[in-house]
């Protein structure tokens, strides 16, 4: 019983139980440029990012066709296409939200810039 127990605990402490997933949050109000940048800025290749963009009180009647460009425009330059990528307007309409894993190939962003 000694053994199982001293075991378990070796088992319990030799796996990384303490290890944070490496995430990278963003946020900024109705400003897409300035949260592809901050993305740029302080994220790294392979952290999961959460990015989300907050509205004003007013929303606009095209909004869903907003969202959709702008979720598309961020995952576009900033996500790993070989993951699961997540684009989503929270309930009241107000919040754009994106997850990903970041890509950090900047060749996209900057064929982009060139035209």
């Amino acid at each position: 019983m000694r053994k199982l127990l001293t075991l378990s605990l070796l088992l319990l402490f030799s796996v990384d139980v303490f290890a944070q997933d490496e995430y990278c949050f963003v946020k900024e109000e109705s400003n897409i440029w300035g949260l592809s940048f901050a993305i740029e800025d302080e994220c790294k290749k392979g952290q999961l990012l959460w990015a989300e963009m907050e509205y004003g009180k007013e929303t606009v009647d095209y909004q869903q066709d907003v969202d959709i460009y702008y979720g598309t425009y961020l995952a576009g330059n900033h996500c790993d296409f070989r993951n699961e990528i997540i684009i989503k307007r929270t309930d009241d309409k107000r919040r754009l939200i994106v997850q990903c894993i970041i890509n950090g190939d900047k060749r996209r962003r900057d064929e982009e810039q060139r035209d």
